[in-house]
């Protein structure tokens, strides 16, 4: 009797790009799940064959890798000869939509018993390519959607995780591990119960592209050794090239975690320029670009001044926990640390005397580059001064 075939659901995770407010994203240990959820279809035992349809060396090899590597983690994935309800191989699908997924398995089970009737396990060429997948990274999807096949759901979002639903970085984890161990800690009993044509779904999960990119940058400048701490992620690459008003410096490596680290000493307040590198040396990312407003204080934008017999009050645009520092001839003459925006700073007359021209103010901030400076006016008794934007 043909069995009818129920489109149970269809899963899909759309990828967000850009920065993130932290260093976490797809790297979060703390998101980790101690254990890899479970989907609600099996294999009978932890052993399995898989009919590997693929054309090319190179797929044939991805897929070798991917199931070794389960099978040194206790599963054992086995080659048949010339048929299995479960087949891998890969396809090309460079639409739009298309691009936005790596790699499915479309598997159709009993829901009532779990049993796997087939599983159809796919890696999209077009992603691999157009995102430069290289081979590691491409073996990890395949493991992620063997998981799949065997009966495990995705792990946290940001997780440490072969299952991580984003995966592009990550191999079979302990976690991982431990989620099979517990589908597999018994045999399935599938013949003690009838099959019912009704019983029968079809469920498609998909990796969805997670795209080269240098993201989560942060800066920290440290006045004394006159240099910028610039750290982040960088999505699919090896290296990071950074670059200073066009001029290139030496090259950061990037961790197995896709993290980066570096300092740099320069003067001036020009663009940085930062840009994922393969392994040889080729661009894989867009440049991320650092401006002044990045990596230093704001320099300071006077909003209004007023002088009378007692004194000149200046209010700036400056926000609360910014330092500003009045020099007169390129004396330190007041020091005011803001606890509000737009906070008035006052000079008294006495502190006027003999003074005339401007006054040169810097602002400073925590992490920060101390701004460029602006030149504020001493008017006279009498005076003010108003700027609308």
């Amino acid at each position: 009797m043909k069995r009818n075939k129920i489109l149970a659901s269809v899963s899909t995770v759309a990828l967000a790009l850009g920065a993130l407010a932290t260093f976490g994203g797809n790297h979060v240990d703390a998101a980790t799940k101690s254990i890899t959820p479970a989907l609600p279809y099996r294999y009978k035992t932890d052993t399995a064959y898989f009919l590997d349809k693929s054309t090319s060396a190179h797929y044939k090899g991805v897929w070798n890798s991917a199931t070794n590597a389960w099978k040194k983690n206790g599963f054992a994935w086995k080659a048949a000869a010339n048929h299995s309800k479960t087949t891998l191989s890969s396809y090309s699908d460079n639409s739009a939509s298309g691009l936005n997924v790596a790699g499915y398995d479309k598997v159709q089970y009993n829901k009532t018993t779990g049993k796997i009737i087939s599983s159809e396990v796919r890696l999209n060429r077009a992603v691999f390519k157009k995102y430069r997948y290289n081979t590691a990274e491409q073996t990890n999807v395949a493991e992620h959607e063997l998981g799949h096949a065997l009966g495990l759901d995705h792990n946290s979002k940001g997780s440490v995780s072969v299952m991580n639903p984003a995966n592009r970085y990550y191999s079979i984890q302990g976690c991982d591990v431990k989620g099979m161990k517990k589908i597999y800690s018994t045999v399935a009993s599938f013949d003690s119960v009838s099959e019912n044509a009704g019983d029968i779904v079809t469920v498609v999960n998909y990796t969805p592209t997670v795209k080269s990119a240098v993201t989560a940058v942060k800066t920290s400048y440290n006045a004394k050794t006159k240099s910028l701490t610039i750290a982040g992620k960088a999505k699919g690459a090896s290296k990071v090239a950074v670059s200073y008003n066009a001029k290139a410096l030496k090259p950061v490596k990037v961790t197995k975690k896709g993290k980066f680290k570096t300092a740099v000493k320069f003067t001036g307040y020009k663009d940085f320029t930062l840009t994922g590198l393969n392994a040889k040396g080729k661009a894989v990312t867009k440049a991320y670009v650092l401006t002044k407003d990045n990596y230093a204080a704001a320099k300071p934008t006077l909003l209004k001044a007023d002088r009378t017999k007692k004194g000149l009050t200046f209010t700036t645009d400056a926000k609360k926990k910014t330092t500003l520092k009045f020099y007169y001839k390129n004396k330190l003459v007041k020091k005011a640390k803001l606890t509000k925006d737009k906070q008035k700073v006052f000079f008294s007359a006495k502190s006027l005397k003999g003074k005339k021209g401007n006054f040169k103010v810097v602002a400073s901030a925590a992490g920060k580059k101390s701004s460029q400076a602006a030149q504020f006016k001493i008017i006279g008794v009498g005076q003010a001064t108003v700027t609308n934007y």
